[in-house]
């Protein structure tokens, strides 16, 4: 695999470390093979786990959230990840109309495979810090 590292767009990123939680395993995969094209560190962690911990251990950057885990897990997991890692930019990943949800934080309507489009929420996120 070719990393994207020589990319314009990916100049201006200084985050290195992303973890994600997905609980579709292809694509958490296909994630994990977009982050490592882009040279960054990234941690999948499954949804039946305890985040917090992970979180902690690994210190992202970033963490990317699934917002369609079974008993609205994605937002408890939010919120703990809140109280302990205040300012960790979350971006959420839904099948469901973003604008629809009222959320604090960039939201990525799956299928994922818009490269594009998590550069420009990338982006969005490093501005908001």
């Amino acid at each position: 695999m070719q990393p994207l590292k020589h990319s314009p767009a990916l100049e201006m990123f200084t985050t290195r470390r992303v973890v994600v939680v997905e609980g579709d395993r292809p694509a958490a995969e296909m994630l994990h093979t977009v982050f490592r094209l882009m040279e960054l560190e990234c941690c999948l962690v499954s949804p039946a786990c305890d985040v917090v911990p992970t979180v902690r251990r690994h210190h992202p950057d970033i963490l990317i959230l699934d917002l369609d885990l079974p008993d609205l897990r994605a937002l408890e997991i939010a919120t703990q990840v809140r109280l302990t890692a205040r300012r960790l930019p979350i971006i959420f990943l839904t099948e469901n109309d973003p604008q629809l949800l009222r959320l604090q934080g960039p939201v990525m309507r799956k299928p994922h495979d818009h490269f594009e489009e998590l550069l420009r929420l990338f982006e969005l996120v490093l501005a908001m810090g």
